[in-house]
């Protein structure tokens, strides 16, 4: 049966640059997820070439029902694809690509990366162009269509997110997303390219002598500009999403089977009849539906963070190092110095998905714990008093976008601190924030803080948010103020994590209980340890 749409794709179930099989099944449940929600499961299929994987993807994937209805699985064992591949490589990209385009059924065919999705407003306004329900002014069935991607960051796909909070993310986000590299004229780099069946089959794909990395879809798009008109769909509201790599664990080897970048046919028609290895009896695989395991996350450091540990953190300079040589060794003479400190070690070592700042813009703080995670969701509560911060909001804004990469949400909570958190949940519901950072100045009390009474109330309601593991650090101007909330720690959150130092005024609390920390030792190591560690 014929369908409006074939999305093809390939992989191999070897872990390619790192966490493949998580990216790979996200992007297919979301499109999966998104097909359903407009009714199109009729309309499109999605044919995924695996290529010379020793496990099959289809038995390693963790794919909603949703998705298990409307992917096919095209197995080409080793003992097929290893002759096709090029010399010290198990993929050929190309030829993987073309069994695809040859056993779809759509009227029209798209290519796209195994780790590319597309939000559901786009994938309903292509099908409608591509079923004529929408004019254009461009012949949807002699064109070559091009779509292009926004990056997610891989500083979050790290953290393997579920479909919700990614969701969330891009909810928030999805206008702070690097378009990626563009090459205008060569058709090529692009999230998808598509067009009409017949045109796949008078071109025979891509060229198939192309058996080594890159170039390939490049050369068919310069063979597209012979005869077609190319045509961008971003006008039309149309793009997808392109889960990014860790730099660091992205495929080292790609660039020594590189294809050569002067290939380029003149002719549309390349490859001989057997192009997408026609006459190979190769098996589908049409997914049956089976349980759904509970996908494996990053657990994240916050919740078996020890205290040990954390000091082993603290003491290693070379967070702090890295963070002087962005903000200057001016940084260090800042009176929140050592509360940025800690702001910059918890940071790096938990990547916090949520931050909490009384005080924003009061110092760089925000700014720091963003260059450790350009991700985060800042809530940042000010009530713009002129003593309280050095810059303004909008200053604020432009340089955690323009210097310092920034791609998270940022909610601005302006007027009194004390109401800034009821009127914050108001809106956005409970938040759960797994850093915190405290001016306790801006709160003015020095009276004794006691459980579930005035002053208190609000540091139990701060912990109560917390996940475990997270983390609240304080700082303060006023030793008698310092004290009354570190009298208050230590006297009803006995056996946490709980580093402290009168002298500098500043200390940090885990959310997280270890019962070997009792009384009085709790509160002595950290003095011991943090006038220790700050003692320059």
């Amino acid at each position: 049966m014929t369908c409006t749409l074939s999305i093809c794709m390939m992989g191999r179930n070897d872990n390619y640059c790192g966490d493949f099989l998580y990216r790979m099944e996200t992007a297919l449940n979301f499109t999966a997820k998104n097909v359903f929600a407009l009714n199109l499961q009729d309309s499109v299929e999605v044919i995924i070439t695996d290529w010379n994987s020793e496990v099959r993807l289809s038995d390693a994937l963790n794919l909603i029902p949703e998705a298990w209805q409307i992917c096919r699985f095209v197995y080409v064992p080793p003992q097929i694809a290893a002759p096709q591949n090029p010399p010290k490589s198990a993929f050929n990209s190309a030829l993987a690509a073309n069994v695809a385009f040859r056993r779809a059924s759509g009227k029209y065919i798209m290519f796209t990366p195994a780790d590319v999705f597309f939000p559901v407003m786009s994938l309903k306004n292509l099908i409608e162009i591509l079923k004529g329900n929408f004019p254009v002014s461009f012949d949807v069935e002699t064109a070559y269509m091009l779509i292009r991607r926004k990056y997610i960051p891989w500083q979050l796909l790290d953290k393997k997110p579920d479909m919700a909070v990614l969701e969330d993310f891009l909810l928030k986000n999805t206008h702070l997303l690097w378009d990626g590299q563009f090459y205008p004229g060569l058709n090529g780099n692009m999230g998808a390219m598509l067009m009409h069946r017949k045109f796949y089959e008078a071109s025979r794909g891509f060229d198939e002598r192309l058996k080594g990395w890159g170039w390939w879809d490049i050369e068919l798009g310069l063979r597209m500009n012979l005869s077609h008109r190319c045509v961008e769909l971003s006008y039309f509201g149309i793009y997808s999403y392109d889960m990014d790599q860790n730099p660091a664990l992205r495929g080292k080897d790609i660039n020594a089977n590189a294809n050569p970048h002067n290939v380029v046919n003149m002719t549309i028609e390349v490859n001989n009849a057997n192009w997408g290895l026609a006459d190979n009896p190769l098996e589908f695989y049409a997914c049956p539906p089976k349980a759904i395991r509970q996908s494996e996350r990053n657990l994240s450091p916050a919740a078996t963070l020890t205290r040990n540990a954390l000091c082993q953190y603290l003491a290693d300079k070379n967070v702090i190092n890295q963070i002087l040589k962005i903000f200057g060794d001016d940084l260090r003479s800042v009176q929140e110095f050592p509360a940025l400190y800690l702001l910059a070690y918890y940071s790096a070592i938990v990547k916090p998905s949520v931050y909490l700042e009384f005080g924003f813009g009061k110092s760089v703080s925000a700014n720091i714990v963003a260059v450790c995670y350009p991700c985060v969701e800042i809530f940042g509560v000010n009530d713009l008093q002129p003593e309280h911060f050095y810059q303004y909001p909008h200053n604020i804004s432009t340089n955690l976008k323009n210097k310092f990469n920034y791609m998270g949400n940022l909610r601005y909570l302006p007027g009194d601190m004390n109401t800034a958190l009821e009127r914050l949940e108001a809106v956005e519901g409970r938040i759960c924030p797994e850093l915190i950072f405290f001016r306790a100045d801006l709160f003015q009390t020095s009276s004794p803080l006691r459980f579930g009474e005035g002053p208190g109330v609000r540091l139990q309601s701060l912990i109560s948010r917390m996940p475990k593991g997270g983390a609240l650090i304080l700082s303060s101007a006023n030793p008698a103020l310092f004290k009354a909330i570190d009298n208050f720690f230590i006297r009803y959150y006995p056996g946490y994590i709980y580093l402290r130092s009168e002298k500098f005024n500043t200390a940090i609390f885990i959310n997280s209980q270890d019962f070997s920390l009792m009384l009085p030792e709790m509160g002595a190591f950290g003095e011991h340890f943090l006038n220790a560690l700050w003692a320059v």
